[in-house]
């Protein structure tokens, strides 16, 4: 019986190292990991855009945009003045 019990508790313990250095090399190798590009955050203060813009309204200015720099811009059409034209370079 104390054989058996010994025997159980040595295993135990093997158990128990072996599941614990399992962890710390899965911990180290998390964080020995490269960053990945997958979720590539830019500072918006870094962008910088030169259009031209010729009798455009703020809506395909605005398109304009997004189509150069891949940033979106969210509004609602009911709030822009449309009437309002762009000419110039920016």
């Amino acid at each position: 019986m104390k054989c058996k019990l010994l025997l159980l508790l040595r295993n135990l313990l093997m158990h128990s190292i072996y599941g614990f250095l399992f962890q710390v090399l899965l911990c180290t190798a998390l964080l020995a990991a490269e960053p990945s590009l997958g979720q590539k955050v830019e500072n918006i203060k870094d962008a910088s855009a030169t259009v031209l813009f010729s009798n455009d309204n703020l809506t395909s200015a605005f398109e304009k945009l997004e189509k150069l720099t891949g940033y979106s811009f969210v509004f609602d059409k009911k709030n822009i003045n449309n009437s309002l034209r762009l000419n110039g370079e920016y």
